[in-house]
């Protein structure tokens, strides 16, 4: 079985026992016989999370000629409208 990550942020861990256990029920209903796997979370320290993606953020191309580039890289010299 292959490892699957699933990313979610919440306030606080209050409800996550009661999640888990609508988790490994659905497991069960869907999967007969089969283990579910662990289901591991932690909590992290809270942060300014409206910027903390930015850290990472690199420019990106949505369509031939459109994307993002965040200001101060080194993007490419934009080709004219044609």
């Amino acid at each position: 079985m292959e490892d699957t990550i699933l990313t979610g942020l919440y306030d606080d861990l209050e409800g996550v026992e009661s999640m888990l256990e609508r988790i490994e029920a659905a497991w069960s209903e869907q999967m007969p016989g089969e283990p579910c796997p662990t289901i591991e979370y932690e909590l992290l320290a809270d942060r300014d999370w409206e910027r903390e993606w930015m850290d990472d953020f690199t420019p990106c191309a949505w369509a031939s000629g459109y994307g993002s580039c965040p200001v101060g890289t080194n993007r490419p010299r934009p080709r004219p409208l044609t």
